[in-house]
């Protein structure tokens, strides 16, 4: 049974924390005024959320409320800050909050574990149900001694049981100062906005577009384009190893708590895992490389509601694609820090590069149909027969299917989070709402299917031999040791003797 509790009292105090700290940093006067800023968020009258339907209900929001809520007191909202500037919640290395800024403006990106434990804020649900253990479909977290321990050998990254506790305890390091640093730079930076960003912010497209501009960033772009060139890829891997007798691949380009299940719990079907690299990757490969034809050298940060995006993005393999990495709600924070409504924002240039089908990748369903439509526009006359994993459970037993030999499928749709990357930890909106926001967006593209896209296909042209757009290490989480040797990827284990 799958389980997916969301708190929104939890997600305000959160995005709350974020803005504060984010305000401060944005005004150069973090390490000045962080010392108080316990005292004066529980003082505060208000906190206005911006903006939006479904989860956030835009309305303000009492601060003394908010963290009366929090388990831990002081002690807990000194932790909920230490993750908001990117560091561990329990680390005393620093012994106060104006040490810890220093260090949090010193950092580049934030640093594994991505996910932990506030302590002090965790009172072990006081005999109720412990929601964070009941999402885990691992067993990643642990009882220990009426507070919650993670286990980082077996976590997934997926972070559905930071929405899932109900004091905010556990959480996940945020990447607003790393960010603002970028922005501040002087460096040209990029914002790559996920599919799942249609329908999160409550506006249209355009105004979240040029509330990023507003930030500072020097241009937006979807990364729903790389979906559509990765798309084209990943078809045309479909073909070959179908041609060479392969009963089924298993799409691994999205989602990287599904391929750390593949990893770490399913490693014998490791060798059907396609081995492009994530569209996250591939656009941020994409961005640097054309931005370098113009002499220019920038900065990428990837914006989508995915945590496990955080872990993948700090791989030394991908290291160089992404430089940070913005949930929806730590992005939702820093509209705020910076008194950006975007409802009252004119309109940005529309964005028209990617296809229909690239942008139906924000929910569970849309790879599967984004690559059979191109199967078919590319000449495959072959069964397509696709299976869609939604939800941790999901996936495991079509796993355990496909490696029993039961499972009617050639083509495995792999999403950790129920409803697909919508329903992420980092989300705003109700899975639904965000779905919805997918699709009407998606209806709107210039082009209908990827295969149809002429900027994707000049693109995987111009860029697929000459950038890394198949992972060395089979996907988002490396270690599965293949490689991108096109006969040993494609050859079943019983063929590569």
């Amino acid at each position: 049974m799958t389980h997916h509790f969301y708190h929104a009292a939890a997600a305000a105090r959160r995005r709350t924390v974020l803005a504060a700290v984010s305000r401060l940093a944005l005004r150069g006067r973090l390490t000045e005024e962080i010392a108080g800023l316990p005292e004066s968020l529980t003082a505060a009258a208000e906190f206005a959320d911006e903006p939006t339907a479904g989860i956030i209900s835009g309305q303000p929001i009492v601060c003394s409320d908010l963290f009366s809520m929090e388990a831990g007191g002081a002690a807990g909202l000194v932790g909920n800050i230490r993750s908001a500037l990117g560091l561990s919640p329990q680390d005393k290395t620093e012994d106060n909050l104006t040490a810890a800024a220093a260090a949090a403006l010193s950092q580049a990106k934030v640093t594994e574990p991505i996910i932990a434990v506030n302590a002090a804020a965790c009172d072990g649900c006081a005999g109720a149900e412990k929601q964070c253990l009941a999402v885990c479909q691992v067993d990643a977290l642990t009882d220990n001694n009426g507070t919650v321990a993670i286990d980082d050998e077996r976590c997934l990254r997926c972070g559905l049981c930071v929405p899932a506790c109900p004091r905010g305890a556990i959480t996940d390091k945020a990447a607003n100062l790393p960010v603002i640093n970028l922005l501040q730079s002087g460096i040209p930076v990029f914002a790559l906005i996920a599919p799942a960003f249609a329908g999160q912010f409550g506006v249209r497209q355009e105004q979240v577009k040029a509330g990023l501009l507003s930030l500072g960033f020097a241009g937006v772009v979807e990364v729903a384009l790389a979906a559509d060139v990765i798309t084209i890829s990943e078809a045309d891997e479909f073909i070959s190893r179908t041609d060479n007798g392969a009963g089924f691949m298993i799409t691994s380009c999205c989602c990287p708590s599904f391929l750390k299940l593949v990893e770490k719990y399913r490693s014998q079907l490791a060798y059907l895992i396609s081995p492009s690299v994530s569209p996250m990757i591939a656009m941020g490969r994409l961005v640097k490389a054309r931005e370098r034809e113009h002499g220019r050298n920038v900065r990428t940060v990837f914006i989508g509601p995915c945590i496990a995006k955080k872990s993948e993005a700090l791989l030394p393999e991908l290291s160089d694609a992404i430089d940070a990495v913005l949930t929806f709600q730590e992005t939702a924070a820093l509209f705020a820090a910076a008194d950006i409504r975007l409802a009252e924002l004119a309109a940005a240039e529309p964005l028209q590069d990617a296809s229909h089908d690239g942008r139906s990748y924000g929910h569970t369903g849309g790879v599967s149909a984004a690559i059979a439509r191109s199967l078919r526009t590319l000449g495959h006359r072959g069964p397509i027969r696709t299976a869609q994993g939604d939800g941790i459970a999901e996936c495991k037993r079509l796993l355990d299917q496909a490696e029993s030999g039961i499972l009617d499928a050639n083509f495995i749709e792999g999403m950790a989070c129920p409803g697909g990357c919508v329903g992420g930890p980092g989300k705003l909106v109700e899975t639904n709402v965000g779905a919805a926001g997918v699709d009407d967006f998606a209806d709107v593209s210039p082009s209908r299917e990827a295969a149809a896209n002429r900027i994707a296909l000049e693109l995987a042209r111009r860029y697929r031999n000459r950038l890394h757009l198949v992972s060395a290490h089979h996907g988002a989480f490396g270690g599965l040791g293949l490689g991108s040797d096109p006969v040993r990827v494609r050859r079943r284990p019983e063929a590569q003797k």
